[in-house]
């Protein structure tokens, strides 16, 4: 997810010099201290991903549901070719 989420700052904003990664409680704790609802909502979301892994789809599965339409390099190139 940080590697999408670095290709996708730089290409889009490319005055973000660095994407870094703050552990869950201590941005917990500033949401409390902060009464932020949108970074408490955000960090309980990220410790929810955390807990939740994908499930692993049989083989069989993967191949009806046929190859990926877009990736996110054409999608970031489509989606925002005007930036």
């Amino acid at each position: 997810m940080k590697e999408l989420l670095d290709a996708y700052c730089k290409r889009l904003y490319p005055e973000i010099k660095e994407v870094t990664v703050k552990p869950l409680p201590l941005l917990k704790i500033i949401a409390f201290l902060t009464r932020n609802k949108k970074l408490k909502f955000a960090a309980s979301l990220f410790a929810y991903f955390e807990k939740v892994k994908e499930p692993d789809i049989p083989e069989p599965n993967l191949v009806r549901l046929g190859k990926a339409e877009t990736d996110f390099n054409t999608w970031i190139t489509s989606k925002y070719s005007e930036k």
